[in-house]
């Protein structure tokens, strides 16, 4: 990355670059969980993927490293928006069955290996950008077809939005069955205050879910090794469609966080010990390793809670769904 005073004259610009994305990205996953908890997971997913795709432009644009710093800052934002929205969305329209196919089966490891062929081919990094935001262009408008979350619809008592959305994938999966809002009316929601999904207290409102939220929270320091299983499938699992895209939200700060601190970990190895990097992430691995052996239940086809007093149950039970509940949700998991 050397074109005139951009990076690479700078000694310790890269990983200082690194740590404002991962600052972004925190900001982002926060501001995005809360904000999709309340107005929906759709837009709020859309929204990121504008965003990301207009900042990888100005990325690749850069003429100093000051843009390219504000637009890696950028990056990051619409990272954490697109990533955690867009992950909650996924786990909610999917059934038990089929939900780690959805949001984790290949799609990360495709995506890696696409990225690093493009990087190959371009062989220079505004290439690079161009190129990987240019063809996110139609991904932009095939988004606009994504269908709003059931299970958010229904806690918002949006019963003919979510009946015709379940019928839109009933379709989709070759399904005759068929819903209407009454269907609907009987699956219990949410009736508290409302300002109870913008308090980040409502993840430690009960015992299981402060221990939950320590778990989440020492996992996401080593999210390099358990992103896939810990915070997007077993994330989704353990809490509530009421404060589920939060819940992402929330732990995904933490997870930036470790991003962050990671690039200035190689400066403490140089400054203080050589094995300090090593040590640090050793112990935080072993811390979250163990708490989660201790304190997470078993989450394979368990039924995704909606409520905070389901969530708070000491396992999550597969079969604890009311009659009418089963019934209509029974088309996602076909």
């Amino acid at each position: 990355m050397y074109e005139g005073d951009i990076v690479c004259p700078h000694t310790n610009l890269p990983q200082h670059l690194q740590t404002i994305q991962a600052i972004g990205s925190a900001v982002g996953a926060l501001l995005a969980g809360h904000i999709a908890d309340y107005y929906g997971r759709k837009w709020v997913t859309y929204s990121g993927a504008v965003q990301m795709t207009v900042f990888g432009f100005m990325g690749a644009l850069s003429v100093n490293w000051q843009m390219l710093a504000f637009a890696m800052l950028g990056m990051g934002f619409s990272y954490g928006v697109l990533i955690d929205a867009s992950m909650t969305l996924a786990c909610e329209t999917v059934g038990r069955r089929y939900r780690i196919v959805q949001t984790l089966a290949f799609q990360w490891s495709l995506a890696l290996q696409v990225s690093s062929l493009c990087a190959y081919l371009t062989g220079e990094w505004r290439r690079y950008l161009l190129v990987m935001n240019a063809s996110s262009l139609p991904v932009l408008a095939l988004m606009l077809f994504w269908l709003e979350s059931p299970r958010w619809l229904i806690q918002k008592k949006r019963y003919t939005e979510a009946a015709f959305n379940i019928n839109r994938i009933s379709y989709y999966n070759r399904s005759q069955e068929t819903f209407s809002p009454n269907d609907l009316v009987h699956i219990k929601v949410h009736d508290g205050d409302r300002r109870m999904f913008l308090s980040i207290g409502a993840l430690i409102s009960t015992p299981n879910l402060t221990a939950y939220s320590f778990v989440m929270f020492m996992s996401a320091l080593t999210v390099e090794m358990c992103v896939a299983v810990i915070l997007f499938d077993v994330q989704a699992k353990l809490y509530p469609t009421v404060i589920r895209a939060m819940a992402v939200g929330v732990f995904g700060v933490v997870e930036r966080i470790g991003g962050g601190l990671a690039p200035q970990l190689i400066t403490v190895n140089h400054l203080v010990w050589s094995q300090a990097a090593v040590t640090v992430t050793t112990v935080v691995v072993f811390i979250s390793l163990l708490s989660g052996y201790m304190i997470l239940p078993e989450t394979r086809n368990a039924s995704m809670p909606d409520l905070i007093e389901s969530a708070s149950e000491k396992s999550c039970s597969t079969t604890n769904k009311t009659h009418s509940e089963q019934h209509s949700m029974k088309t996602f998991v076909k």
